[in-house]
């Protein structure tokens, strides 16, 4: 038998992280989905029948090449999107949840000192006037932008994960964010143990074999 274990701290610790919510009274409704996501994630690992393992906290860190573990925890969210978009009841409560989990992600790398407010640029002092992130809704992603992530831990990092889970997602209200998950990926930024710059082509061109549902 294999057994998921999950502690619910977890859960607070991406809400609070990525400062999901505007009101307390937000929190267990968000609570729910989010365990769904993570249920749907570690269904994935028994499906694939991955060895045994465990997370704690948020010190990610992503490299297709070189780490075993990352691609392991890639294709289970695979596994976890083609669930969502076959089973899940509420899915497009589920993906506003990823957008914003993605987006957050996204806003944090960029502005890490400022995180949940933006960072302004030089010579300005109204954030909202000149910053890294771009307003407006979706994924916040300027041309111009690199979004660096670190090559720590046993998981990928979440702008990764999230934003990789739009890109391979087939429903309608996922399937909106999908190019600009796209540029995401596409500006990640990684440097190795060795100090080299990886790419995330493999990502890209290996994240359409998600496994069938049955």
């Amino acid at each position: 038998m294999r057994t998921v274990r999950c502690d619910l701290r977890f859960l607070d610790e991406l809400i609070d992280g990525l400062s999901l919510i505007y009101s307390e009274h937000q929190r267990t409704e968000l609570r729910i989905r989010l365990l769904q996501l993570v249920l749907a994630h570690e269904l994935g690992h028994i499906f694939y029948h991955d060895v045994s393992g465990a997370y704690h906290g948020d010190q990610d860190g992503f490299s297709v090449i070189r780490y075993a573990s990352y691609k392991v925890e890639l294709r289970a969210d695979a596994y976890a999107i083609r669930l969502i978009d076959s089973y899940a009841q509420n899915r497009e409560l589920i993906y506003g949840d990823i957008v914003e989990l993605a987006s957050n992600s996204v806003r944090r790398s960029l502005c890490p000192q400022t995180f949940p407010a933006p960072c302004a640029c030089a010579g300005y002092s109204d954030a909202t006037l000149c910053s890294r992130v771009p307003l407006g809704p979706g994924l916040p992603i300027s041309p111009d932008d690199r979004v660096p992530v670190k090559l720590v831990g046993t998981h990928p990092d979440y702008v990764v994960r999230f934003s990789r889970m739009l890109f391979l997602s087939k429903d309608p209200v996922a399937r909106i964010y999908r190019n600009q998950a796209r540029e995401v990926l596409r500006r990640v930024v990684v440097v190795n143990e060795g100090g080299q710059s990886e790419s995330v082509d493999a990502l890209l061109n290996t994240s359409q074999a998600s496994p069938d549902v049955h």
